[in-house]
């Protein structure tokens, strides 16, 4: 199965792994990306997370299925690029809720 249809179709929990320019690593719980012409695609706001792949482009994504196999997918990956194009935040947004100005 290809990750887009995997990604696409199924339920689980994911969680992203980064680390700063110090080494310093972050774990967040993250949906399921998006993959768009074999790259993922994810929707974050400007914390930690976004923060440490701005200063170290390496991260990795682990996945598990919510199913009797607890199969999954491990992607290490590299930050290629952003947008705060509202269009393009809203192209990859699977909820219907607006996008919140962040508090922090």
């Amino acid at each position: 199965m290809k990750l887009e249809q995997y990604f696409e179709n199924g339920k689980g929990i994911g969680v992203l792994a980064t680390a700063d320019r110090t080494g310093q690593v972050n774990t967040a719980l993250y949906a399921r990306p998006h993959i768009e012409n074999g790259n993922a695609v994810f929707v974050m706001r400007e914390r930690k997370t976004y923060a440490n792949i701005n200063e170290n482009a390496s991260a990795n994504y682990l996945y598990v299925s919510d199913d009797d196999k607890f199969d999954g997918v491990r992607m290490y990956m590299t930050f290629l690029e952003d947008s705060a194009d509202p269009s393009d935040v809203d192209k990859y947004r699977r909820r219907n809720s607006p996008v919140e100005k962040n508090s922090e």
